[in-house]
């Protein structure tokens, strides 16, 4: 029989034991670099590390004796069905990513490998499961860092090879076209001479071309027909010499002088005629379509007389160049070149000049097409200032005579109704003198820079009320006249297209046209109280402003746009560089 004493020293010596047994699991715990947990079977905490509560966001102390949903409930829905697995398969669930949120950083997606496991007691009963977590969230963006740098080096990897595969294939093309100038330096070095004498050719080209080039954007500036051809042959002096030119237009059977150059008076021989049918080397000409050189005029008695007389020249001409200028395939006119001394024209005169009439005949046609577009636009301003006087005027001293012709009779039986009448024809005449100024101001657009802006705007606005019925208020702060006159007409215009835009898509009851003027700077701005428009959509709303635009930039001013959809619509027209604009009255 063992004395008790022995037995209850065997005792505290276990408990001691068990004691330690414990400090030590629990140093192991809370000291782990990981988080650690367990859990019973109602996965309520019962052992957690520091840790693992520190990746929570919460104390130890709020974790022990919760669920695992109380305690973090944004991954409760990924978690709990995997540790209710354990407990009930009672195997363990390994290196698991979870990904969510916790009380630590709300908001923040935070990544985390766990473990889950099955805990039995020393008798082997499924006590609870334990938990092992390592937050991996900095390591996976490394990770994933680490992977596109690595996806970059390989592209970078395949783009240097493809580089290095391009170096040596550049490389053997370099080679052989190393090889080839070498035999070519070895020809070359046998031909010295006929190369310095290409140099010269192709620096004498060269020079030529600069001054073709510079030829081409003068006769591109002049758009009127005759100032036009005038300046193709002042240039054209400076790129060959003559003694006669002229360029000749054709007009049915006859070519007509456009312009001359030489000995007589330009004024005598411009406008003067010759019928093809006494011109054979011209109906050749025009025939082949092709350049022409007379070395030696002297032996044809018959076309020398003939081109004399349309050359303008009255002495002895000898060698002559004609090149028809094309376009389209079509000859519009003849560039004739004449000198005194035989043989002056040869092929490289006429390659020469065959390159300066290809743009000759560009811009005759350029010079033609703009005639006949200022020709269509008078004539449909024209056609507009009709209507205007038919549908405006016309109409209200129609009304006026039939109110000046009942007037004497209502004198006499209705003084009241007489006066009415007599406000009325006012009116009527204030506004047909209106209209009537502001088409006079259209056919004659000198008087849009010798009338002060604030007259013009004026009457363009009483205009537009008589005739759209609309009314609109004139608000002048400072008259003024804009100089150059060019501004002043862009803001005449500018407000005349604003007003009609007003008419046609704002449907506005009022108006409102306010000129200011000061310290150097002119503003005009069109306030309607329409129906507006979204800025955004400005393909289908603005479209109608476009020319306003196109004339603002075209001075250096700035045209602003302020509309909202049932906010009425305000276009202001800013111009304002110092020293252009000066006071109506003087001061």
């Amino acid at each position: 029989m063992t004395p008790p004493h022995r037995d209850n020293t065997s005792a505290e010596a276990s408990a001691r034991h068990s004691e330690e047994e414990r400090a030590l699991l629990d140093t192991l715990i809370n000291s782990a670099p990981i988080g650690v947990a367990l859990l019973d079977h109602e996965l309520r905490f019962l052992r957690i590390n520091a840790h693992l509560a520190e990746l929570n966001g919460l104390p130890v102390e709020a974790h022990l004796g919760r669920t695992f949903r109380e305690v973090l409930p944004e991954l409760a829905a990924a978690a709990e069905p995997l540790l209710r697995q354990v407990l009930a398969t009672g195997a363990p669930i390994l290196d698991l990513e979870l990904v969510g949120e916790t009380p630590a950083q709300p908001g923040k997606t935070r990544i985390w490998r766990e473990s889950f496991y099955p805990v039995r007691s020393l008798d082997g009963r499924l006590f609870g499961v334990g938990a092992i977590a390592r937050e991996i969230t900095e390591f996976r963006r490394l990770r994933q860092t680490i992977d596109r740098q690595t996806e970059q080096l390989r592209l970078n990897e395949e783009q240097l090879h493809r580089a290095l595969l391009d170096t040596m294939v550049r490389t053997e093309q370099l080679s052989a076209k190393t090889a080839e100038l070498e035999r070519a330096n070895a020809r070359l070095a046998l031909e010295i001479a006929e190369r310095e004498r290409v140099e010269d050719a192709l620096r004498q080209s060269r020079d030529e071309l600069v001054i073709q080039l510079a030829v081409s954007q003068q006769l591109m500036d002049t758009l009127g027909l005759f100032p036009l051809l005038d300046r193709i042959l002042e240039q054209l002096e400076r790129l060959e010499g003559f003694d006669a030119a002229s360029i000749l237009l054709l007009e049915g059977d006859d070519v007509m002088v456009g312009a001359y150059r030489g000995a007589f008076n330009q004024a005598h021989v411009r406008g003067s005629r010759l019928n093809l049918e006494h011109a054979s080397i011209l109906r050749a000409l025009i025939n082949t379509q092709q350049p022409l050189v007379i070395t030696d005029l002297a032996g044809d008695t018959a076309e020398l007389a003939s081109l004399e007389r349309v050359l303008g020249e009255r002495r002895v001409l000898r060698a002559w160049l004609g090149v028809p200028l094309l376009v389209r395939e079509r000859v519009l006119a003849i560039l004739s070149l004449a000198s005194h001394a035989a043989g002056t024209y040869g092929a490289h005169a006429q390659n020469r000049v065959q390159l300066f009439a290809n743009q000759i005949a560009l811009a005759i046609e350029n010079a033609r097409l703009y005639e006949h577009a200022r020709e269509v636009a008078v004539s449909e301003e024209r056609l507009r200032i009709a209507r205007d006087l038919q549908d405006a005027v016309s109409q209200t001293l129609f009304s006026a005579s039939l109110i000046a012709e009942a007037l004497p009779e209502a004198v006499q039986r209705a003084p009241e109704k007489a006066q009415r009448g007599a406000d009325e024809l006012r009116e009527l005449t204030r506004g047909a003198l209106s209209e009537m100024r502001t088409l006079l101001y259209e056919l004659r657009p000198v008087a849009l820079s010798e009338k002060p802006l604030s007259e013009l705007l004026g009457s363009l606005s009483a205009a537009f009320t008589r005739r759209m019925r609309i009314p609109v208020e004139f608000v002048l702060e400072r008259p003024c006249v804009l100089q150059p006159e060019h501004v002043q007409l862009v803001f005449y215009r500018g407000v005349q297209e604003a007003l009609t835009n007003v008419w046609k898509y704002a449907g506005a009851t009022a108006v409102t046209v306010r000129l200011v003027s000061a310290m150097g700077r002119v503003d005009v701005a069109v306030t309607d109280d329409g129906r507006g428009f979204d800025l955004t959509a400005t393909e289908s709303h603005m479209g109608a402003l476009g020319s306003l635009r196109e004339r603002a930039e075209a001075i250096g001013a700035v045209l602003q746009i302020v509309s909202q959809p049932g906010a009425g619509t305000t276009v202001r027209l800013s111009w304002g560089p110092a020293g252009n604009v000066r006071s109506a009255t003087g001061d």
